[in-house]
């Protein structure tokens, strides 16, 4: 086949702002064509292969395993799906097969030291539940820092998890959110005094609406772990498990939730993500349907069996604009990642609130723009329903925290809920 570009005139970078510079006749370039991100960093209308950073980010193969929720006491056939998520409460409710792909959660809850079988991993990540909810699993540091050790030695796929999701949900942007990752890794090698520990982990991650920022971040999380690992002087076998957001759901028009989870896995699946799983389109409702979690799943079957997204191995490597983002995010989080370890690390992160402070800050903003409609939720701040009848259903409540708490807590809150108190109104 021949090089169809050997037939045009190469056009530098400057020349073609030059360009652009004329067609503008003395707008200013930069607050034309630029914006800037909440990490801190700005985005040009151009990128050439001078962006491209030196960093290789390498994928083998795409073969990520679709993950389905799971909901008790309905009729629905798991048997098509890779694995399985059940809540730790969930256990005896699904009967699993001797190597059943399956992923506990042990939120906020002192964790079994046991698999259920040589095929289940466990995310309990007692640092980032402690944020969450504002005390250690069973009020005591000591006691969740021998249950980590136990957990490391005892036959899970994985020695520890980091669920950096409830930060996204939270409002943190892009690069804290890997910033905190590293901190809490890095938290539990000094807690356990055992830099192996890092060597298997499972990262929980919530993949949102800005697409190739999604991808970057799932881009950069892998070279930011494998820089963590080598300075503490171990391997890395690095599983990510990428999850729909919440933030960005709503109950107003919650169809468009079937919509935004999709592209979101998409998301997740070209970043190179080992593990996809997609919520329900009414997961914020008590009453929830066993048809919403079928197509949460067979949203996946669609992307593998139709669009065939497992017939590309990264298939946006070397895209200048996606390499310029993930080199900048990284080096964004590695930044924050320093500053906040030089400072004490997580739990004196907490204790001082700067962690909360950095979070709440960025959740402002981001919520600022929504009010603004710069962020559009359609169905909510843009193009919404005259007659929706969310009303007519129960939607779970928030978490409301038992007892004193050792230090503020991170607040998870989604885009939406005000404009469904304003609806709620009238």
């Amino acid at each position: 086949m021949s090089d169809l570009f050997k037939n045009f005139e190469a056009t530098d970078e400057q020349q073609w702002k030059n360009q652009v510079q004329a067609e503008l006749k003395g707008a200013d370039f930069t607050k034309t064509l630029c914006w800037d991100t909440a990490e801190g960093f700005q985005v040009k209308p151009l990128y050439t292969s001078k962006d491209k950073a030196q960093d290789n980010f390498v994928s083998k193969e795409n073969t990520w395993k679709i993950i389905s929720t799971f909901i008790p006491d309905v009729d629905i056939s798991y048997g098509s799906v890779d694995g399985v998520f059940l809540n730790s409460d969930q256990t005896e409710a699904f009967q699993a097969s001797a190597n059943e792909m399956l992923f506990v959660d042990y939120t906020n809850v002192q964790p079994a030291t046991e698999a259920i079988n040589n095929n289940t991993y466990i995310n309990w990540d007692f640092l980032g539940d402690l944020a969450q909810f504002g005390n250690y699993p069973d009020k005591s540091l000591e006691s969740a820092v021998e249950s980590l050790k136990k957990v490391a030695q005892s036959n899970y796929k994985n020695k520890i998890s980091i669920d950096i999701s409830r930060y996204q949900n939270a409002g943190a942007n892009h690069a804290e959110q890997l910033a905190l990752m590293l901190l809490v890794g890095q938290e539990y090698v000094q807690l356990t005094g055992d830099k192996a520990i890092l060597s298997d982990v499972l990262v929980k991650t919530a993949v949102g609406s800005n697409f190739f920022f999604e991808i970057a971040k799932l881009r950069a999380l892998r070279i930011l772990w494998a820089n963590l690992a080598e300075a503490n002087e171990t391997t890395s076998n690095l599983k990510v498990l990428a999850e729909s957001s919440v933030r960005n759901k709503s109950v107003l028009d919650r169809y468009n939730n079937i919509i935004r989870t999709t592209y979101e896995a998409a998301a997740g699946i070209m970043a190179g993500a080992d593990f996809v799983m997609v919520h329900p389109y009414d997961e914020l409702f008590v009453e929830q349907k066993d048809l919403a979690v079928e197509l949460g799943f067979k949203q996946q079957f669609i992307l593998r069996e139709e669009s065939f997204l497992n017939h590309y191995v990264d298939p946006l490597k070397g895209a200048f604009y996606l390499e310029s983002l993930t080199h900048q995010l990284a080096e964004k989080a590695w930044e924050i990642f320093k500053r906040l370890e030089s400072e004490g690390g997580f739990i004196t992160g907490l204790k001082n609130a700067k962690i909360q402070k950095m979070i709440s800050s960025s959740a402002k903003k981001e919520q600022d723009k929504f009010e603004n409609q710069e962020i559009s939720l359609i169905g909510v701040n843009k193009f919404p329903k005259k007659d929706d009848d969310f009303m007519k259903y129960s939607i779970k409540p928030k978490y409301q925290g038992v007892g004193k708490t050792l230090f503020q807590t991170i607040t998870l809150k989604r885009l939406a809920e005000g404009a469904e108190k304003e609806y709620d109104k009238t």
